[in-house]
C-alpha cells in the first residue's frame, strides 16, 4: 500500500498563440490559480461551495483569462487580453462570499502595446460582474488601476475577505480593499531589495491544526506575508515574515532570516504547518530547511533556518539563459512538494520528456513519478517552460509550454514574435499522511531517481538509503547483566556479525556466481537445509491445471515449513534488498532468470520480511512477468505493502489470461479474485485503483461475485456467504465492500454499458435471493434469543463456580436466586425493594 498514489494525466485544454513580445525570461506561458486562496492548498478554513473546488482559473500570456471547470472540462468564462500584453501574475479570482454579491478578478499587466514604461508592472487590471452573471467579460468592464510602485505578486489571504494584498518589488506591502480605490495599511522598506517571490498564509489555533508559528507569538487567524529578498548591491538573499494587523491597520516585521545560495534561486516552496523552506537552484540543488522561531526580549521574534536535506537533481533542466527558469515546484498537504521539470531521456541524448514527482519534505524521499506524455514532438526539443499548481479536489495541475521565436516581415519593417503551444494536464493524486515507514518504502526508487549504486558496498553516496548505523545487525544486551565486559563482547560480537554478513554480500554480489551457490549461500546464513524447488517446478512446463494445482502444492508445502521453523535469523535491510534485487534483476528491460530463486522467496515471505518496495516496478509485477502464478497466494497473504493498483494489473491479466486459455484460466481466475479480496488493502486507494478497470473486464469479475453469493463456486467454497465462524464472516465483509467500490466506481458505466446489464441483473436476483433468507431468519431471533441469555448465564455461572467452592455449593440450593429467577425461560435476573413511610 503505497503512501502517495499519482495517476496518470488527462488533458484539460491545448492553448496555441502568438506572444507580440519577446520578453518571456523568467515569465510563465500558462499558469493556474485556484479560488482566493494564498496558496494552492493553505487556506483551509475557506468557505467555499463544492463547486469551487473544481473550478481553476487559468492564465494564458498573448490570450488572456480562462475560468475553467476540471470535472466537466469546460470552459465557464473568459476575460480576453490583445496579444502584445504579458501578465506579471497569474490572475486571481475572488467569488462572492456570503452575503457578497459581486465577484472580483484581477490581472497584473507586465508589459503590452497599451502600457508605458513608466505603467509596467504598476497596473492592476480589475474586473467586477454579478455573481451569476454569465456574460463574457471584456474591456467594456474592466476597470485599470495603476499604482506608484511596481508590484512583484497579488494576494488574498481568507482572513481578510474585504482586502487585497500587494507585494511590491522593492519590499514594500500594500492592503487595499477589493475596488483597489485607496489604502488600507502599507508597509515601507527600510533598505533597497527586490522581492524576488512571496506567498501568503494564515494562523490557526494551536487546538485545530498545527502552525510553525505558535499562538503565544502571533494570534491565531492572522495573516502572515513571507517575502524572499535580495538586496541589490549584495549578492545576499533574505526570507522576511510580515505580520498584518487589520485592527490597527498596521504591517511590521515579524521576523527576518539571512539566506545563503550559491546560485541562482529558481522555486520556492513553503509549508506553514511545520515551517518547512525549500529552495530549487539552477544548477538542480534542492534544499530543504526548517524554520525555528523562539522569544527575544523587548516581544520580539527571533528566526533561522535549519538546513535539513540536500538533494541534486541530475539530468533534468532546471534552467536556461534564454528561457529563465524551467522548472516549477508547489506544495502540497502532508509536508509533500511536487516537482516537475524536463528531464534527458537518455545520457547524451538531446530529447527531453516531462517529468512530475512528488517528494516528501520530512525524510527527502521520492514518492510518486508521472511522466506526462505529449503526442506532439515539439515538446521533446528543449524549448520548454513548465508550471505546476496543486488544486483543491486532490489534482496537480501541470502546464508545459513549448516555445518558438521567429520574425515577421511587413513591408520593410520586420518584428519579433513568440509561437507557443501550451497543455495543461491534471493528475489525480491521494495519499496519507507521511511517515517513516512510508519513506523507507521508498528509498530504492529515491536513490534510483538520484542516480545512487544501491549494490556498491563501497560507495558512501548510498549511507542513508540503504543502511543504518551497523545494517541494523545487531543483538540486544540482555537486561540484569552487571558484568562490567557485556558492552565489549556485545560491540565484538556485533563487529562479528557485520563482518560475516559484508562477506556473505560480497559473494552474492559476484557476477560469476551460479544459481544453485546463490540459493544455497543464503539458506546457509538462514540454517535451513532444505533443496532448491528449481528442479521440481522446471518439471511442471505446460500451462494446464494440474500443473498450476501441482506447483502451488510445492509451494505451499515450503512456506508452511518456513513458517514452522521458530528460529530468529537476523537479516539486515541492505541484506534482503540486495537479494532480492539480485533475484528480480533485468536484461534490457526484459527477465533475467539467471538467479531467480523461489525458494528465497518463499522464505522471505514466511518470515515476513519481503516488501514490494523492495523491487522495482513491485512485486506483483515482477512476478507477473516471470509467470511465478504458484508464489502470488503466498505473497498476497504475507506482504503488506502491495499497492492496490498492483492488484488491478494482477486482475486485468488474469482477464487477460482467462480470454487467451479458457480451460485453465477460467476455473482459476475466482481462486485468484478471492486472494485480491482478501489482501491487505486501504479502502480509500482501491476505490481510486478500481477505475482502472475497463467496460470489457467487468463482466468476468461481476460474474465471479455473483457466483459467490449463489454459493455456485466450489473452487472458493471459502469465501462463500453461507458460513457463520468469525473468520467467515470477516471474508463476507471483504466481499460486500470489494463489491460495494467496484458498483460505487463504475456506477456510470453500469448504466450506459447495455451489455452489462444482464450480468447486473444477475447479481440483483442474487443479492433479493440472499436478502430474503435474511429475512427469514430475522423471524427465528426471537425464539433462539432466550437460548443464548441461558448459554451466557450458565457459562458465567460457571466461571464463578469454579473459582469459588463455597459459592458453587450455595447455587446449588434449591433456594438459590439464580435458581428460582435465573431466567430458565430466559427471564434476566432481579430483584424487589419494598420500602413503607
Amino acid at each position: 500500500m503505497s503512501g502517495f498514489v499519482l495517476e496518470e494525466g488527462f488533458r484539460l485544454a491545448r492553448f496555441q498563440n502568438t506572444i507580440g513580445s519577446t520578453n518571456v525570461n523568467n515569465n510563465f506561458i500558462v499558469d493556474l490559480n485556484t479560488f482566493s486562496s494564498p496558496a494552492p492548498i493553505l487556506d483551509q478554513q475557506d468557505g467555499q461551495t463544492e463547486s469551487d473546488v473544481d473550478q481553476v482559473v487559468v492564465t494564458i500570456q498573448g490570450e488572456g483569462i480562462k475560468l475553467y471547470d476540471t470535472t466537466v472540462q469546460k470552459c465557464l468564462k473568459s476575460w480576453t487580453a490583445a496579444p502584445g500584453i504579458l501578465f506579471g501574475h497569474s490572475a486571481i479570482y475572488c467569488p462572492a462570499h456570503g452575503e457578497e454579491k459581486s465577484n472580483y478578478t484581477y490581472a497584473l499587466v507586465d508589459t503590452g502595446s497599451d502600457i508605458t514604461k513608466k505603467e509596467e508592472r504598476k497596473t492592476i487590471w480589475m474586473w467586477k460582474d454579478a455573481q451569476n452573471n454569465e456574460e463574457i467579460a471584456s474591456s467594456s468592464n474592466r476597470v485599470a488601476k495603476t499604482f506608484d510602485e511596481r508590484i512583484q505578486s497579488i494576494h488574498v489571504s481568507s482572513s481578510l475577505r474585504s482586502n487585497v494584498i500587494l507585494v511590491n518589488e522593492n519590499g514594500s506591502i500594500d492592503l487595499v480593499p477589493k475596488d483597489l480605490d485607496r489604502f488600507t495599511a502599507n508597509y515601507k522598506a527600510e533598505s533597497a531589495e527586490h522581492v524576488l517571490w512571496s506567498t501568503v498564509f494564515v494562523t490557526s489555533s494551536s487546538h485545530v491544526r498545527p502552525c510553525c508559528i505558535p499562538n503565544s507569538m502571533l494570534p491565531a487567524n492572522s495573516t502572515v506575508v513571507v517575502t524572499v529578498c535580495k538586496r541589490k548591491d549584495l549578492d545576499h538573499y533574505t526570507v522576511k515574515l510580515h505580520y498584518i494587523n487589520e485592527e490597527r491597520r498596521s504591517i511590521n516585521v515579524a521576523a527576518e532570516i539571512d539566506l545563503k545560495l550559491k546560485n541562482k534561486p529558481v522555486a520556492f516552496t513553503f509549508d506553514s504547518t511545520l515551517g518547512i523552506f525549500t529552495v530549487l537552484e539552477s544548477n538542480g540543488t534542492w534544499t530543504i530547511n526548517h524554520l525555528a522561531l523562539e522569544h527575544r526580549p523587548s516581544n520580539k521574534i527571533g528566526a533561522y533556518l535549519e538546513q535539513h536535506s540536500n538533494i541534486v537533481f541530475k539530468n533534468y533542466q532546471i534552467y536556461d539563459e534564454k528561457l529563465g527558469k524551467v522548472a516549477s515546484m508547489a506544495p502540497l498537504n502532508d509536508n509533500f512538494v511536487a516537482l516537475v521539470a524536463p528531464r534527458v531521456l537518455s545520457k547524451g541524448s538531446k530529447v527531453y520528456e516531462h517529468v512530475l514527482s512528488v517528494w516528501d519534505v520530512k525524510y527527502g524521499t521520492l514518492q510518486a513519478e508521472q511522466v506526462i506524455k505529449m503526442s506532439e514532438k515539439k515538446f521533446s526539443n528543449g524549448n520548454c517552460v513548465c508550471k505546476v499548481n496543486v488544486l483543491r479536489n486532490s489534482h496537480i495541475a501541470v502546464a508545459i509550454s513549448s516555445i518558438h521565436s521567429k520574425t515577421t516581415e511587413t513591408g520593410k519593417s520586420s518584428k519579433k514574435i513568440i509561437e507557443n503551444t501550451s497543455i495543461v494536464t491534471l493528475c489525480p493524486y491521494y495519499n496519507r499522511p507521511m511517515s517513516l515507514m512510508g519513506a523507507m518504502n521508498k528509498m530504492k526508487s529515491t536513490a534510483a531517481f538520484l542516480d545512487i549504486d544501491l549494490n556498491s558496498l563501497s560507495d558512501k553516496d548510498n549511507i542513508g538509503l540503504t543502511r543504518s548505523g551497523q545494517s541494523a545487525i545487531g543483538r540486544s544486551i540482555s537486561f540484569g547483566i552487571d558484568d562490567q565486559n557485556a558492552l565489549e563482547e556485545w560491540t565484538s560480537q556485533l563487529n562479528a556479525d557485520q563482518a560475516s554478513e559484508t562477506k556473505l554480500l560480497e559473494s552474492l554480489m559476484d557476477e560469476t556466481i551460479s544459481k544453485t551457490d546463490f540459493n544455497a549461500k543464503f539458506m546457509q546464513r538462514v540454517r535451513i537445509d532444505i533443496s532448491s524447488l528449481d528442479k521440481e517446478l522446471e518439471t511442471v512446463s505446460n500451462g494446464t491445471t494440474q500443473n498450476l494445482d501441482h506447483d502451488q502444492i510445492i509451494c505451499s508445502k515450503a512456506y508452511t515449513e518456513f513458517g514452522k521453523n521458530k528460529r530468529k535469523n537476523k537479516l539486515s535491510s541492505q541484506m534482503v534488498t540486495i537479494v532480492v534485487d539480485r533475484i528480480f534483476a533485468k536484461n534490457n528491460g526484459k527477465p533475467d532468470m539467471t538467479l531467480w530463486s523461489p525458494t528465497i522467496l518463499l522464505y522471505l515471505m514466511a518470515k515476513r520480511q519481503l516488501r514490494s518496495g523492495y523491487i522495482d516496478g513491485g512485486l506483483m509485477n515482477g512476478l507477473i512477468d516471470r509467470q511465478a502464478w504458484h508464489l502470488i497466494p503466498m505473497a498476497l497473504e504475507s506482504v503488506i505493502d502491495i499497492p492496490e493498483t498492483d492488484l488491478m494489473v494482477l486482475i486485468k491479466t488474469l482477464v487477460t489470461m482467462a480470454r487467451e486459455n479458457p480451460s485453465v484460466w477460467d476455473q482459476k481466475f475466482a481462486t485468484y479474485l478471492k486472494l485480491v479480496v482478501e489482501a491487505p488493502r486501504n479502502d480509500i486507494f482501491m476505490h481510486q485503483a478500481l477505475k482502472r478497470l475497463t467496460v470489457d473486464e467487468l463482466p468476468i469479475v461481476l460474474n465471479t461475485i455473483t457466483g459467490w453469493l449463489l454459493g455456485k463456486d466450489a473452487g472458493t467454497e471459502a469465501i462463500k456467504l453461507n458460513k457463520t465462524s468469525s473468520q467467515q464472516l470477516e471474508k463476507r465483509n471483504n466481499i460486500i465492500e470489494f463489491t460495494s467500490a467496484l458498483l460505487d466506481i463504475h456506477f456510470p458505466t453500469l448504466i450506459l454499458e447495455q451489455s452489462l446489464h444482464e450480468t447486473i441483473s444477475e447479481l440483483q436476483v442474487a443479492l433479493v435471493s440472499l436478502s430474503a433468507n435474511v429475512e427469514d431468519l430475522e423471524n427465528l431471533q426471537t425464539v433462539v434469543a432466550p437460548f443464548e441469555r441461558i448459554q451466557k448465564l450458565h457459562k458465567k455461572q460457571g466461571v464463578k463456580q469454579s473459582s469459588n467452592k463455597s459459592q458453587r455449593k450455595k447455587a446449588s440450593q434449591p433456594g438459590h436466586m439464580h435458581a428460582r429467577y435465573g431466567g430458565e425461560e430466559g427471564v434476566p435476573v432481579y430483584r424487589v425493594e419494598t420500602f413503607q413511610f
